[in-house]
């Protein structure tokens, strides 16, 4: 019984030794050690004479965009206001830098969307069909005429915000120097399709893209500059995004962002 209890004691006291030691050498770590959800900077190759791009994390996902806002175009659903909504949004986000954002309106419909400030754009505004809305929002100064896409004598008409012409006027008249033929955007309208191997309107409208330049004298030089760059580096966002959403342990997300 005696032997039993001095060699417990022995190995006791050795644990507690071992322990000690453990303790003292993390104490002299000149790094503290690694927790769950630590980001560290990137380091180049030894001999690389690449500069470290910092890194930071717990930007709210709000602030993911990168740009000057965002424009907000009506979608009801139909693939011609989708195509038109897209390729004017994709001159708006790598031309201009803002982003852009098709709001879905089949519920509200367009003129209410409009009227509630939900959305700051719509490609094609009957002015016949809705005359009396169209009529009453440009004589009392919450309509503003952009222009149209099939020319200045069309009556579809692109109808904006006040705001937009205010804040951003270089866009309002942008979207009144594009033009297209009915035929084109019909054609290309007709190739979007839904599914798992469908043809969105991203698709739809790079297609276009790629197909001729005559789209070079919609914009100033600097802005088609910066759309033929997005077209060569295969950009299909509407959203500028500087910051890549990380899941961390339990459902949080923070962004991983290049400073």
């Amino acid at each position: 019984m005696h032997r039993f209890d001095r060699n417990f004691a022995f190995a006791l006291l050795a644990a507690l030794a071992v322990a000690s030691i453990a303790l003292t050498a993390c104490g002299q770590r000149s790094t503290p050690l690694l927790r769950q959800g630590t980001v560290l900077p990137s380091t180049p190759l030894p001999g690389s004479n690449a500069t470290p791009i910092p890194l930071i994390t717990g930007t709210p996902l709000s602030n993911d965009i990168v740009g000057k806002g965002t424009i907000r175009f009506a979608n009801h659903g139909e693939n011609r206001i989708a195509l038109e909504s897209t390729l004017v949004g994709y001159f708006m986000v790598w031309g201009y830098g803002y982003s852009a954002e098709l709001i879905d309106t089949k519920e509200a419909g367009n003129k209410a969307a409009f009227d509630q400030g939900l959305v700051d754009v719509v490609m094609e505004v009957d002015r016949v069909t809705d005359a009396e809305w169209y009529n009453s929002g440009i004589s009392s100064g919450k309509i503003v005429d952009a222009g149209s896409l099939l020319g200045a004598s069309s009556d579809k008409r692109i109808v904006v915000q006040p705001a937009l012409r205010q804040s951003s006027p270089e866009l309002v008249s942008f979207l009144g120097s594009v033009t297209l033929d009915d035929a084109t955007i019909a054609n290309y309208a007709a190739s979007i399709t839904t599914g798992r191997v469908g043809v969105s309107p991203t698709v739809a409208t790079l297609t276009y893209l790629k197909s001729g330049t005559t789209w070079s004298t919609w914009a100033p030089q600097d802005i088609i500059a910066g759309v033929t760059d997005a077209i060569s580096t295969g950009k299909t966002s509407l959203r500028n995004r500087g910051c890549i959403p990380i899941g961390n342990e339990g459902g949080a997300t923070t962004m991983r962002c290049i400073q």
